[in-house]
């Protein structure tokens, strides 16, 4: 009797699931990823192992980089094109509000390098952000990828309906986002407070859904899912021997909510799949430590295949497959064949393809070219009938929709405050009646962006018909007032400080005033007040220039060290500046100066100047530099020429240039040369060239080596040892040339060289440095001298 009742039983729990898979009523999936930063790659891992199954996926939730992962599946990425994806990103870029240097006007350029902070101003009260990264760059990166789904209504019409997961700032509560932005969505749910600035969406603060709910297992479920697989790759909660320190202690304590949580909503899942990254750094996006979290995601999924596989057995989950996706073993390509193509050449769609009749291919290949094909931007989407003309050989019918893009036929700019919309469009370039093509958009976004007047530009789209579309920029424009913050050290000057105020539409709307302090080891005022013109496509702007500056330095006759005098002098200058180009710069001024030099130490009879003159002055800079601290590409060449008015017999001009190139992986190389020549007013002892440390020439000390006329030659070679560190080695030498009747410099060296080894860190400080150097003793005895040179911080 009791076996009767097992059987019967079973018959029931038999009938209960087969009916439903034959009548095509199968249960629906669900899928759910939790947040983990870096550690959410580790959900591709799942993902590939559904794909592999062929498990059809109904509904997806997610939270933070969970909710990235689980949007780009939603709307028709695979796992192997979401790996590539994570692959090939440069993660530092895009954690960084910095536009690209390429794209960079001249005049925001100029500021490269030289303070660590900016501030808002309130009144002269300084603001502190509300993140470290605003997330221009992310949010062009998202809308790039899912910029064809921005206009639906709502996430339940995507391939694949979708939710994510935050909390609203101002009322604590979470928020599950159903609707609007599909990419300001996803930036939403990923905004960790302090890293990233809160996203408004209504009258609403979003932040990263991890706070409330990092593994939202219920959210799936009331989508509608019978079935849930869950990844959960978030923070361990670590146990008492692992609480050893303050940082752990606070860490645990924030996370207590979120560990409370998921102790409800975890036991919702059917399956869990759990990666072992523990270990692995959640804020660490390197190469190294992303193929570690792949791999720890793989094996955990791969661990529980045998459980999905019943799983699929039990409901009827898989999805059919063609006798070509089911077949073991490799086919032979018989045929390929296209269609739906009207503009696209067949032989362009062929080469594409990277398939030849006559191939080995099994469904894994097939797929691989098919995801190469959708990288192109001719192509919208591929379908794919595979038909098996005998057991071993295969035709390929594959289905093309060219890519067409909507007409723009409106565009409206949103957010703008103090800036016209003339101004904004005109620098936009974008024009009713133009193509809507996402790489141009955003292409035309960064050299918004890159004005420097802007914290955030992106775009919007709201379609009138299917093809046309309105466009719209929201724009949030910088604070008039703003205070940053610099600093640095060397052997010299020891510590500077420095500050500087830039006031935006000062006066008058346009007027740019900026001003800029530097103390402790060096003093000096500098307040530079410009109009910019935008003037025939050339940038031009007439300035007002004043300085002050105070500090003590040594003076060498290139034989005998002669003085030690506090130098003090004052600038003004009038003159109008152009940028004919986004590298380059040429400025002409009329500058009036006193100098008030006194001596601290006096050898051979020198005791001070007071001078007031007026010179002429050109001025033109190119920099194509990819950075300014740290360069590894580019070219950078300074000329100034200066001339005493009314023309007395003095002129003076000099040439500095860099050329950067790198070699092979790792090793980069720098030529760079310095030339300066002056004539004339030969007592303006204080005013000739010199080498300000081991940065101008390694092996000499600062202001050592110093003359009327100046010609260096260096080479630099540097090695990277692992990311942000260095190895430098440095070589320089002053060829003593003879010009007319006397030499270059008055030494009988014919060749003063130099050289050098040093360490550098490039820090979030600015670079770090110690090098030390061996060069000739230009005015000791000795033959050589040997001297330590450390700098730390940004340059100028």
């Amino acid at each position: 009797m009791r076996k009767i009742g097992i059987i019967t039983l079973a018959l029931l729990l038999l009938a209960s699931f087969t009916p439903a898979a034959e009548e095509g009523t199968r249960p629906k999936v669900g899928l759910v990823l939790s947040g983990g930063g870096a550690r959410g790659i580790a959900h591709l891992g799942t993902l590939a192992l559904i794909d592999s199954l062929n498990i059809p996926i109904d509904y997806i939730a997610g939270t933070s980089m969970g909710g990235i992962v689980g949007a780009l599946y939603s709307i028709g990425y695979d796992a192997i094109e979401i790996e590539q994806i994570v692959r090939n990103l440069n993660w530092e870029a895009y954690f960084s509000d910095q536009p690209d240097r390429h794209l960079t006007p001249y005049q925001q350029r100029k500021d490269d390098g030289r303070f660590q902070m900016e501030l808002k101003l309130d009144g002269w009260r300084p603001v502190p952000p509300t993140g470290l990264i605003s997330g221009q760059k992310i949010r062009l990166l998202l809308s790039q990828f899912t910029y064809a789904y921005e206009n639906v209504s709502h996430f339940d019409e995507l391939p694949i309906p979708f939710r994510c997961v935050t909390v609203d700032l101002i009322t604590g509560n979470e928020v599950v986002l159903e609707s609007g932005s599909l990419s300001k969505a996803i930036r939403a749910t990923m905004s960790i407070p302090t890293l990233f600035d809160p996203v408004e969406w209504g009258d609403s603060l979003l932040i990263d859904g991890g706070l409330l709910n990092n593994v939202p297992v219920n959210v799936v479920r009331e989508m509608g899912a019978d079935v849930v697989i869950t990844c959960n790759v978030g923070r361990p909660s670590r146990t008492r021997d692992e609480l050893n320190t303050m940082l752990e202690i606070l860490e645990q304590s924030i996370t207590i909510p979120e560990y409370n949580r998921e102790a409800e909503t975890l036991p919702l899942s059917d399956i869990v799949i759990t990666p072992n990254l523990a270990r692995l750094n959640p804020a660490d996006f390197s190469a190294a430590n992303i193929d570690a979290i792949l791999r720890e995601g793989f094996v955990a999924a791969d661990s529980l295949r045998g459980e999905l596989e019943d799983l699929v057995r039990l409901h009827g989950l898989a999805k059919p497959r063609s006798t070509f996706q089911a077949k073991q073993t490799p086919s032979r390509l018989f045929g390929i064949h296209f269609s739906g193509n009207t503009t696209l050449p067949f032989r362009y769609l062929y080469d594409l393809s990277g398939l030849t009749p006559g191939d080995t291919v099994d469904a894994a290949r097939v797929e691989d070219r098919l995801r190469a094909m959708r990288t192109s931007e001719h192509i919208h989407s591929l379908r794919l009938d595979a038909e098996m003309i005998s057991e071993n050989e295969v035709v390929l019918r594959i289905h093309v929709k060219e890519s067409s893009y909507p007409e723009i036929d409106g565009i409206l700019i949103k957010g703008n405050e103090s800036l016209p919309f003339s101004y904004i469009h005109e620098f936009l370039d974008i024009h009713h009646g133009d193509p809507f093509n996402p790489a141009v958009i955003e292409d035309h976004i960064n050299q918004l962006y890159s004005l420097g007047v802007f914290e955030t530009v992106h775009y919007e789209i709201d379609p009138i018909d299917e093809n046309r579309l309105r466009l719209i920029i929201h724009v949030k424009e910088k604070p008039e007032n703003r205070l940053r913050l610099g600093g640095r050290y060397d052997n010299y000057y020891n510590l500077i400080g420095h500050l500087g105020i830039v006031h935006e539409n000062f006066l008058v709307p346009g007027l740019h005033l900026e001003s800029s302090l530097q103390f402790a080891g060096r003093d000096e005022w500098d307040t530079r007040l410009l109009f910019p013109i935008n003037f025939q496509g050339w940038m031009a702007f007439p300035y007002i220039h004043t300085q002050v500056m105070r500090e003590t330095r040594p003076l060498y006759d290139f034989v005998d060290h002669i003085a030690l005098y506090r130098d003090r002098r004052r600038f003004a200058s009038a003159g109008v500046g152009v940028y004919p180009s986004r590298t380059m710069v040429l400025e002409a001024e009329v500058m009036w100066q006193t100098v008030d030099i006194s001596s601290e130490f006096v050898y051979g009879g020198v005791t001070g100047w007071n001078d007031t003159f007026t010179r002429f002055n050109l001025f033109a800079t190119v920099d194509n530099l990819d950075n300014v601290l740290v360069p590894e590409l580019g070219e950078r060449f300074e000329f100034r020429f200066a001339t005493g008015l009314p023309l007395l017999e003095y002129q003076r001009f000099s040439f500095r240039g860099s050329w950067y190139r790198p070699q092979s992986a790792g090793r980069n190389i720098c030529f760079s040369t310095r030339l300066g020549y002056s004539a004339g007013a030969d007592t303006l002892l204080y005013d000739w060239f010199h080498a300000e440390g081991g940065r101008d020439f390694v092996g000499m000390d600062y202001f050592e080596m110093a003359w009327k006329r100046y010609f260096t030659l260096r080479m630099d070679y540097r090695i990277k040892l692992e990311p942000g560190l260095y190895v430098n080695l440095s070589y320089n030498a002053a060829p003593n040339m003879t010009l007319g009747r006397e030499r270059l410099y008055p030494s009988d060296r014919v060749w003063i060289d130099g050289a050098g080894i040093g360490l550098l860190y490039d820090s979030f400080v600015g670079p770090i440095e110690l090098t030390v150097g061996i060069g000739d003793a230009i005015w000791a005895d000795a033959g050589f001298q040997t001297l330590t040179y450390f700098t730390a911080g940004y340059h100028f």
